[in-house]
C-alpha cells in the first residue's frame, strides 16, 4: 500500500489511484472467466500485483500470464511473485504484439488509466488489444470515470458496464468480447 501511495503522489496520471484494487473489484472483474481452461492472460498496469495474485489462485497449471507495467517501483514488487506461469514485462501496453510470439490472448485484464493517457495512445492500446485477442476473447477494464466509453464501445462491439461500489474509489467495469477480426 505504501508503494502505491508514493507512486501515485509522484505520477498520478499514470498510476490512477493511491490504493490497490479491492477484493470485490477483482472478484467482479474475474467473474465469468473460465479458469478451468488453459488460458493466455495479459494484464495491463498490474501495479503491485493484487489482481495478478488473484488470477494465479484461479488459473490452471498450464495457463500463462503476461503482466505489463511501466513503473520501476511496481516492477520490483511484481518480481517478488515467484511463479513460472507469470512473465513480468517492463513496457507499454501498446507493444503487446512484441511479447505474444504469434499467439493470441484469451483474456486481457486492464487497469489502465485511459482518462489520463493521451487519446491517441489510449486508442492505440485498445486497437492492439483487439488485434491480439482470440475470437470470442475477453477484454476486461476497470476505470473510475467513463470518459473513453465511446472508444471502448467502438473497438469492442459486444460490451457491458457495471459499477463496483465496494472499491475506493468506486469503479466501472467494462466486460467486452471480441466478435470479429
Amino acid at each position: 500500500m505504501k508503494t502505491f501511495l508514493k507512486k501515485f503522489i509522484k505520477s498520478p496520471k499514470t498510476v490512477g489511484s493511491f490504493v490497490p484494487s479491492s477484493h470485490k473489484l477483482i472478484s467482479s472483474m474475474l467473474k465469468n472467466i473460465d479458469f478451468l481452461e488453459d488460458l493466455l492472460i495479459v494484464e495491463f498496469w498490474a501495479g503491485t500485483g493484487v489482481i495478478t495474485k488473484q488470477i494465479l489462485k484461479k488459473i490452471s497449471p498450464n495457463s500463462k500470464i503476461l503482466v505489463f507495467e511501466i513503473h520501476s517501483e511496481f516492477i520490483d514488487e511484481l518480481n517478488k511473485i515467484k511463479d513460472p506461469r507469470v512473465k513480468i514485462i517492463h513496457d507499454w501496453a501498446q507493444n503487446i504484439t512484441n511479447y505474444l510470439n504469434w499467439e493470441k490472448a484469451d483474456v486481457i485484464i486492464s487497469g489502465l488509466p485511459f482518462g489520463s493517457l493521451p487519446k491517441k495512445l489510449g486508442k492505440s492500446i485498445l486497437d492492439e488489444s483487439h488485434k491480439n485477442l482470440k475470437l470470442n476473447g475477453k477484454f476486461v477494464q476497470f476505470q473510475y470515470f467513463l470518459q473513453n466509453k465511446k472508444d471502448i464501445f467502438n473497438t469492442f462491439k459486444n460490451h457491458k458496464i457495471s459499477l463496483q461500489l465496494l472499491n475506493f474509489p468506486p469503479a466501472f467495469i467494462y466486460k467486452c468480447e471480441k466478435l470479429h477480426d
